[in-house]
């Protein structure tokens, strides 16, 4: 079984050779911006359709979640977000199905997406998603058809590693980004979570860090801070964020202050010039 989980991993990062990467910034929720992006490697329900989708195998719950985000009116082109989410994990079948509407710098995008993930063993899990996405961008349709595969594997009780590759069916774009993360928790209710994402032929000029520590303050409730780097969108920055799960309640608000690298949306924006965005998630589990 062990040497059946090593193979599986390496032919999940080695797909990253014939993958791309699609137009846009990526899509975080609100539990996540406030890690700075980074959970690859986290076991989250709300999250597993945008994050990584081998999540959803260790849930046995259903949940329903919308989220809306929003960033600071100083841009000429400021961005908004809606996403809807419907999951369903309390049988066999495990998977969930999403919306998110985007508006950002000239982009105006709707995306659909299916996911589902199984077990395969009793420390892993393999996920896999597709999206079907819908873009304007500046007068320009564009229609794409992705899939995301992603893995989780428990090594101990206190380490999860997992791993994402993207966007599977776009081989006429840009190559895209592989994710590898790890969460280590330290002590009981302190976590520090990290992912480092590139692609394979240009790792040097697209690489990404992020990380992040995790504290958990109460009963249901956590707070979370962290830092990215990201060259293949040009940003770097901070955020915070906390998450209340009160009985079958998920609240989950973040904030994050970036700053522009280079300018990589046209001459909207200017390297140096600042981006703040606040998110606000709101689920039902039962």
């Amino acid at each position: 079984m062990r040497k059946k989980n090593i193979t599986l991993c390496i032919i999940l990062f080695t797909l990253c050779s014939s993958i791309t990467y699609s137009r846009g910034r990526q899509f975080f929720t609100a539990r996540t911006r406030g890690s700075a992006g980074a959970g690859v490697a986290s076991i989250l329900l709300n999250d597993a359709l945008y994050l990584n989708p081998a999540s959803l195998a260790w849930f046995e719950k259903k949940l329903i979640g919308a989220q809306y985000s929003q960033s600071n009116e100083d841009l000429d082109d400021d961005f908004k977000g809606l996403n809807l989410s419907v999951l369903d994990t309390s049988t066999a079948y495990k998977g969930g199905i999403g919306y998110e509407q985007i508006e950002e710098f000239g982009l105006k995008r709707d995306r659909y997406s299916a996911s589902f993930a199984k077990k395969t063993s009793r420390l892993g899990s393999f996920g896999a998603t597709y999206r079907f996405t819908q873009d304007e961008f500046n007068g320009d349709d564009d229609d794409r058809h992705q899939l995301d595969l992603g893995y989780t594997r428990i090594l101990t009780r206190n380490i999860t590693i997992g791993g994402v590759v993207q966007n599977l069916f776009d081989l006429d774009q840009e190559e895209a980004r592989t994710t590898i993360g790890l969460q280590y928790k330290v002590l009981t209710g302190i976590f520090l979570i990290g992912d480092v994402s590139a692609n394979v032929d240009d790792i040097s000029e697209s690489n990404s860090l992020r990380g992040a520590v995790q504290l958990k303050i109460f009963k249901s409730t956590y707070i979370r801070a962290g830092l990215f780097q990201d060259k293949q969108e040009g940003l770097e920055g901070n955020s915070v964020g906390i998450s209340w799960y009160p009985n079958r309640f998920q609240i989950d608000l973040s904030y994050s202050r970036s700053e522009f690298l280079e300018s990589e949306f046209g001459q909207t924006i200017n390297p140096g010039e600042d981006l703040d965005e606040i998110s606000l998630s709101m689920a039902a589990r039962f």
